[in-house]
């Protein structure tokens, strides 16, 4: 072999042994939980979706992180109700529905079975976050979910809403991140303040220093075998048209089909989320793979508490791959105060869920708010497993 091809061999070989080893995918484990200490905490969709499954199973969810969301059932079962009540893309000052409303409705889905009894929130905890460059979810959104909790029975000491920081649209660290007050991806912001510990102390009280050595591991598991088929499709229904003013940086006035009572299907030139189209079966839009943090205390046999984190939309593994799960802080208080870690993982479908985000307005079936919901019902199942249930 000549020098120069000697050479590059070399070169291949070494790059080979520097590189990561790729993660084996493994089935989802069992340790010594105690579901009753379960939280969760998400980023805009991924707050929406912290609020729905802290309502629908409050008898196991001890307390949410909602940064950058709203009131349980903000969208009302509509893309456009989500787009014109709940963020801030058509209109800076969106008409967030009335929270005494929302709380009646979610009142009718307790009686029927569908969530779990309010009762349960008189023991939530519950941390709220807006950040004053926001304009995604303005801060009349946020506000309106503290009011929601408020009046759902949640105790006005058991709730901490920060707002008064700088930042944009982002989950935000201490030192990790994009300049504060942007609102760009990986939406990880470095504003000097550990958004993570802020959210675990609120809904844990007291914790242990986060770890500065970490010996805890990060597994890649199925997801898929937590989540049923896909969910029930929607009767057909002839769709009206629906005209909005849209900001003239989407292309200004246009049209959409809506489906009066149901999803819509999203408006163009916004690249906001549609829904799957009403007699067509509706996505999951979930990914193949979801991750876990576990502290090498949890693997030893103590007794854990898990937290759900739910990233929000443009934050999927094909948008910024591990960033949301390793760089958002929570592992290194996880690692110190034998909290285990779960990252449920939703994935862009087409065309109900081009930004990947949770599901918090219907594109997954209608029943996407309820214990029933196809993603709700597979988080679930996950914490299920993780507490060998």
């Amino acid at each position: 072999m000549k020098p120069n091809r000697m050479g590059a061999a070399l070169a291949a070989m070494l790059l080979m042994a520097a590189a990561p080893a790729v993660a084996q995918t493994q089935k989802l484990g069992s340790f010594t939980v105690d579901l009753s200490k379960t939280t969760v905490s998400g980023l805009s969709s991924g707050a929406f979706m912290a609020v729905q499954f802290q309502i629908a199973f409050s008898s196991t969810v001890a307390g949410a992180g909602v940064v950058a969301g709203g009131p349980y059932f903000c969208a009302q079962g509509s893309s456009f109700g989500a787009l014109l009540n709940c963020t801030g893309f058509i209109t800076p000052s969106p008409a967030v529905p009335d929270p005494a409303s929302l709380l009646s409705q979610t009142k009718t889905f307790a009686q029927q079975g569908k969530i779990d009894a309010l009762d349960n929130l008189a023991k939530a905890k519950i941390y709220l976050y807006s950040g004053l460059s926001d304009k995604t979810v303005p801060s009349t959104v946020v506000d309106a979910a503290r009011r929601y909790f408020l009046l759902a029975g949640v105790p006005k000491g058991s709730l901490e809403y920060d707002h008064d920081i700088d930042s944009g649209h982002a989950f935000i660290t201490k030192n990790t991140g994009n300049p504060c007050p942007t609102s760009n991806s990986p939406f990880i912001n470095n504003c000097n303040f550990d958004q993570a510990g802020a959210v675990l102390k609120k809904l844990y009280g007291q914790l242990k220093d986060p770890s500065v050595q970490r010996d805890g591991q990060l597994i890649q598991f199925d997801q898929q075998e937590f989540v049923r088929g896909t969910a029930t499709a929607v009767a057909p229904v002839t769709p009206t048209v629906v005209f909005v003013i849209v900001p003239a940086s989407a292309g200004g006035m246009s049209a959409f089909p809506g489906f009066p009572g149901l999803p819509g299907t999203g408006l163009p030139g916004t690249g906001l989320p549609g829904t799957g189209l009403p007699g067509m079966p509706s996505d999951p839009s979930m990914n193949d793979v979801g991750y876990v943090y576990v502290p090498q205390s949890c693997q030893q046999g103590s007794t854990c508490r898990v937290h759900v984190a739910f990233h929000g939309c443009e934050q999927t593994l094909a948008d910024i791959d591990t960033d949301y799960v390793t760089k958002t802080g929570f592992n290194a208080w996880a690692d110190s105060n034998d909290i285990i870690v779960l990252y449920p993982q939703a994935k862009k479908s087409q065309p109900a869920n081009p930004k990947g985000c949770w599901d918090w307005w219907g594109y997954s079936g209608a029943d996407y708010a309820f214990k029933s919901g196809v993603q709700m019902e597979a988080v679930k199942a996950m914490l299920d497993r993780l507490a060998n249930k």
